[in-house]
């Protein structure tokens, strides 16, 4: 109720995926280091989902959201390997 019915949300996230083997490399070890020694143990001890920065992958965005009430969300690739944006429609 807070954005319009015209609104966008816009969610800058950690680029990641679902399919753990595009996750092998630098890149992802880095990510799933921090996110299980600090990320994810911090969002459990406040009583959050624990998905951490490899957790809100594509598919997990798009559950989160139907279960807010937004009815489309678009992946924006930026071309860098740690950053995506999301874009939501109400």
């Amino acid at each position: 109720e807070a954005l319009n019915p015209d609104g966008v949300y816009l969610c800058l996230e950690i680029n990641c995926s679902d399919r753990l083997q595009e996750m092998a490399g630098p890149i992802g070890t880095v990510m799933f280091g921090i996110s299980l020694m600090y990320c994810m143990t911090t969002s459990l001890a406040q009583g959050g989902a624990g998905l951490g920065t490899a957790g809100l992958h594509e598919t997990k965005m798009s559950e989160l959201a139907d279960a807010a009430g937004f009815t489309h969300v678009r992946r924006i690739d930026l071309n860098n390997p740690f950053n995506v944006l999301y874009e939501l429609h109400p």
